[in-house]
């Protein structure tokens, strides 16, 4: 079941450590820890520059839709990374399903079912019709129907040890059996023996001593240590059994296990007792299964020259690591296809002679913790008139319990389910706004008081559009409008969270005065009006803004700004001056949320234009903020504030709150595990900085990022927060990019791939579809663009939206209304079903 941000919030809010807050929300949204600011109004992870005009943020639809359509949700802090295990082991000496007792070919009409004592159960080889065989059996009912069992370690407890070496052999039964109750008598009414599945010979055995199979087994050596007392696994080991377990799972039937010695008949005899569940319920027989569940409820839905895939993971734990979905026109590949654990695959991995006949389409690593979450994969590898099939497969990072190595353990395959995608009039725009004022390539922010609603601004208004359902594409409520020129994504934020007590949006606009006049407006999305005690605020004079607004929530993390002590919501925003002295005259605010006034300011003196939106980085109480750098070096373009104070984090110092990397438009954006921070020049380098102070780490091309390419990085660089090396994606003017950094050793370590669209546009910066499988680009063709995160390769055919020559902005998602939104040239904001 999707989660929503507001049922994130509540239980992050709820955690008991406040400090702890934003790292929790953003955790319980989704996102990776340790930053809240994927709402967007929470902060911002960026909001992309192109010749001054607004691209792409990591915006807040992601985290408003908390990806509920796309990939995996908790709603509890992740837990460790491990395979469900189960222990079985009876609890009373008459717990149903679960039976042991042994038998003995000297006496083969005897039971021994209901025995104690030192031979509860024994194990024993002898010459002269003395060899003792164990039978036991467990209730698997707490073992789902649908698991993948990877160990199965079966423990005896030794009451008494012979300390010769000997081997004993774990076979499964194929024959039920009845435990009996006799404490060690000939058998007169039910009770195993050698002869007899239960006392008479109408039930005897197939072949005396027990109906078993070799298949499965398991042997393992007592080397002569006194294990009297203790549990065999601290001596000699456990029996791993997962064959046997799967048997049982899989409709062979549960008939237990039969111990033997491997070299009956010696003469000199070896004996060894074990406690049976009559001897102590605690040191009874115990089995503990290790295993993975199938993924759920795999649907395929064809449309025109796709298919969409839909499931849902196991509830409860563990914590899954992800997906992986094969699928392809040939059946039989696709049917005989079988992961091998502790293999890494990938998607484009080839399984039947191309990846459109057998491929793995989908092998992701995103948790599932604490709760049922779903997902859905769009393909594109297919051919209408074509029939396609496809399975799943649930994994897990952790291959301890299923054989080791560097890839990942996988459960059994789903069933099978097919669709043939057909020809339809495409449907796409969903719709189309005109903005009235000129282009808009800002994307919008979702209003999480009405998630039917988006937001954006134009050069003179901020409008407030129906997302979804009949009135789609229409006004909400009438467009505010304001001062000067809105260039960038507001934040916006639902009531419940925000210390103005209504759903509001920050807006920042500049005029075309010189020096340039800076306008920062809250306004109330429920009815377009400016809140009424922001009268006579947010003008800045001679300074403008045409960067984005941040917010620092008190309800995602407590924090009492200075000077005043303030606790409510404050804003953050950079000028973008113009005229003299401009180049090092800029300045950011921090602005009251409620009132509008200002907090303090932080003029260093040499801050050159700031065009990019701060990073709020609640870990840390800090404010990130990139500028320009009066087209050198010689002036930092990097700076780490105090969120509370305004003043650089660890004093001024070089490298530590303050970098000089040269001229930067782009806004600042997160690794993964929040160690590092991202920034993308107008030089076209790509750096991470340690979050906690340290030398930038480049990526210079052409060595690092591709030979090919030119122009400034489009917006901020795109991490895909896909673990460690994580992928990062950027754009430049004509291409764009892959490349890893692996923040263990601090070094960008592949360049992935360099892709040119056909026909050569421009390209806006990109953004991932929520699987970390694909990525969207707007482009000067006037379409929008889906390419394969794995190769670059553009999936499926380009969805156009407006005239070829106009240029699209950057695309940004609505995961709950399952749209991509996208400002282009033409003066219009449109709506895109993913495809």
């Amino acid at each position: 079941m999707p989660i929503s941000l507001e049922r994130a919030l509540l239980n992050a809010l709820a955690a008991p450590d406040p400090s702890a807050t934003g790292e929790r929300l953003s955790r319980l949204a989704g996102i990776p820890a340790p930053e809240a600011n994927a709402m967007g109004a929470i902060s911002h992870r960026g909001v992309a520059e192109r010749s001054d005009r607004s691209l792409a943020p990591r915006t807040a639809v992601r985290a408003l839709g908390v990806i509920a359509a796309l990939i995996a949700f908790a709603l509890l802090p992740s837990s460790a990374d491990a395979l469900t295990s189960q222990v079985l082991q009876a609890s009373a000496s008459n717990t149903p399903g679960f039976a042991d007792s042994h038998m003995n070919d000297g006496s083969p009409s005897w039971t021994w079912g209901a025995a104690t004592g030192l031979g509860g159960l024994t194990v024993r080889s002898q010459k002269s019709g003395a060899n003792y065989r164990m039978l036991l059996k467990w209730d698997i009912s707490l073992i789902p129907l649908d698991a993948s069992v990877k160990r199965g370690d079966l423990d005896l407890y030794m009451n008494t040890s012979n300390t010769a070496t000997r081997s004993w052999q774990v076979l499964r039964l194929t024959n039920s059996w009845v435990e009996g109750t006799s404490t060690g008598a000939a058998c007169t009414t039910t009770g195993v023996t050698w002869n007899s599945r239960d006392c008479v010979a109408a039930n005897n055995w197939t072949t005396a001593g027990g109906d078993y199979t070799a298949t499965g087994a398991v042997t393992i050596t007592g080397s002569g240590t006194n294990c009297t007392n203790k549990w065999i696994s601290t001596c000699f080991g456990v029996w791993n059994i997962p064959t046997i377990v799967n048997a049982w799972l899989t409709g062979s039937g549960n008939y237990g296990v039969l111990i033997k010695d491997t070299v009956e008949g010696n003469a000199q005899g070896y004996a060894y007792w074990f406690s049976s569940k009559e001897n102590s319920a605690a040191n009874s027989p115990k089995l503990t299964v290790y295993y993975l569940r199938k993924a759920q409820n795999l649907t395929a839905t064809a449309g025109n020259g796709k298919v969409i895939l839909n499931w849902a993971m196991p509830g409860g734990t563990p914590d899954y690591k992800g997906t992986m979905i094969v699928g392809g026109s040939d059946l039989t590949s696709v049917t005989n296809f079988s992961p091998v654990d502790g293999t890494t695959y990938g998607s484009g991995y080839v399984c039947g002679g191309t990846l459109a006949a057998c491929g793995v389409l989908l092998d992701d690593t995103t948790s599932c913790a604490g709760g049922t979450c779903t997902a859905t994969l769009t393909t594109t590898l297919v051919t209408n008139g074509t029939a396609y099939y496809y399975k799943a497969f649930t994994r897990d990072t952790d291959t301890t319990y299923c054989g080791g190595g560097t890839g990942a353990c996988y459960s059994g395959a789903s069933a099978i389910v097919s669709a043939k995608p057909m020809t339809t009039v495409s449907p796409d725009p969903k719709w189309g706004y005109s903005t009235i004022n000129g282009a808009s390539f800002a994307p919008p922010g979702l209003d999480a008081g009405s998630p039917g609603m988006v937001v954006f601004g134009d050069s003179t208004s901020l409008h407030f559009v129906n997302a979804s359902g009949t009135s789609a594409g229409t006004w909400v409520v009438a467009p505010f409008t304001a001062t000067g020129s809105i260039s960038k994504r507001p934040p916006v934020i639902p009531s419940a969270y925000t210390t103005t007590g209504v759903n509001v949006t920050y807006a920042t606009s500049q005029d075309a005065a010189s020096p340039a006049n800076g306008y920062l407006d809250a306004v109330n999305t429920s009815t377009g009006a400016r809140l009424a005690a922001w009268a006579g605020q947010g003008t800045f004079s001679g300074n403008g803004l045409l960067g984005g607004a941040a917010v620092w929530l008190q309800a995602a993390g407590n924090l009492t700004f200075q000077p005043g002590s303030v606790t409510t919501d404050v804003v953050f925003a950079g000028t973008r001056n113009t005229g003299a002295g401009s180049t090092t005259n800029n300045k950011v605010y921090a602005v009251n949320g409620n009132t509008g006034a200002v907090v303090w300011t932080f003029s260093p003196g040499n801050m050159d234009i700031i065009s990019s939106t701060p990073y709020v980085d609640y870990s840390n109480s800090a404010i990130w903020v990139t500028s320009r750098s009066a087209g050198g070096t010689g002036q930092p373009s990097v700076w780490k504030l105090n969120a509370a104070t305004g003043a650089l984090f660890n004093g001024g110092v070089n490298s530590q709150d303050k970098w000089s990397l040269g001229d930067i438009d782009a806004s600042p954006t997160p690794s993964g595990n929040g160690q590092y921070i991202y920034v993308g020049t107008v030089s076209g380098t790509l750096y991470a900085i340690p979050i906690g102070g340290g030398t930038a780490i480049a990526c210079t091309p052409p060595s690092c990022g591709g030979s090919t390419g030119a122009g400034v990085i489009q917006g901020l660089p795109w991490p895909l927060w896909n673990g460690n090396p994580e992928t990062i994606i950027f754009s430049r003017n004509s291409t764009v990019h892959s490349v890893s950094f692996n923040t263990s050793t601090a070094a960008f370590t592949t360049t992935n791939w360099t892709v040119t669209l056909s026909g050569t546009p421009t390209v806006s910066a990109p953004i991932d579809d929520g699987t970390g499988n694909n990525i969207y680009v707007g482009a000067s063709d006037g379409k929008v663009h889906k390419l394969a995160v794995s190769s670059g390769l553009e999936q499926g055919t380009a969805v156009t939206v407006t005239a070829s020559g106009t240029t699209v902005g950057d695309p940004a998602f609505d995961f709950t209304n399952n749209l991509i939104y996208v400002g282009a040239g033409d003066g219009h904001v449109y709506a895109v079903t993913p495809w």
